[in-house]
């Protein structure tokens, strides 16, 4: 049941950080290009949900909340279960976010 709450939390949380990410950097709309600001910020949803259904980036930020939750777990920080889940999937869900949001600065400009 943990796990469960882990994959729906990681998968809520991209969706609230993609859209502050827009809002305060910028984040990449499917053909539109880099958006910031407000349109961004309700691009920004759409574009997660295509990047999440069409290729399979939700299985990121799961796998790497789960990562997280394990690591926190196992190194016991005298956090309650519910505190290591929340700051688990937040950091999980915000590297993906960025990590998609300077991906071209990553791996170069196509053109």
């Amino acid at each position: 049941m943990q796990v469960l709450k882990i994959a729906v939390l990681a998968v809520g949380m991209t969706f609230i950080w993609a859209m502050l990410v827009a809002l305060v950097y910028r984040f990449p709309v499917p053909f539109q290009g880099m958006e910031s600001g407000f349109i961004g910020m309700v691009s920004a949803p759409i574009a997660l949900l295509f990047y999440g259904v069409f290729y399979g980036g939700f299985l990121v930020p799961i796998a790497l909340a789960l990562l997280l939750y394990w690591i926190m777990t196992m190194k016991t920080f005298g956090l309650t279960s519910r505190a290591r889940m929340w700051i688990a999937t937040n950091i999980g869900a915000f590297v993906c976010v960025m990590l998609l949001a300077t991906l071209d600065l990553i791996i170069g400009h196509p053109w």
